[in-house]
């Protein structure tokens, strides 16, 4: 469980406590390693113990929030063999398939691959 105290600081279940503006400093910068920001660990080099989303939530404003949550998104899809991303440009439809990824596919947007 995570917990923050009075003189501004925050801690995951492990503990290591750090200031609220480190913690949205370092997922801030977290955003810019894409999908793996997923997979995010508590700052203390020697803990590997993941932030979980709500930390992400409490830490990033909407719009950086919105980035991380379609990078959890793409991770997502990324770890699916039976769903992909439509390649089309400015697409954002991901399609399932039930079989294999050998017959055509036609996405919602009209783009067929």
């Amino acid at each position: 469980m995570e917990e923050a105290d009075s003189d501004g600081r925050f801690a995951l279940a492990c503990g290591h406590q750090y200031c609220k503006s480190c913690w949205a400093n370092y997922l801030d910068c977290e955003l810019s390693t894409g999908v793996q920001v997923v997979r995010t660990t508590c700052p203390d080099r020697e803990c590997d113990l993941i932030v979980p989303q709500s930390v992400f939530k409490m830490f990033l404003d909407k719009p950086r929030y919105a980035v991380f949550k379609r990078a959890t998104l793409r991770s997502f899809v990324a770890d699916c063999n039976n769903i992909k991303f439509c390649p089309a440009p400015e697409c954002t439809y991901a399609i399932k398939t039930m079989g294999t990824w050998k017959h055509a596919v036609k996405c919602e947007c009209s783009f067929s691959w």
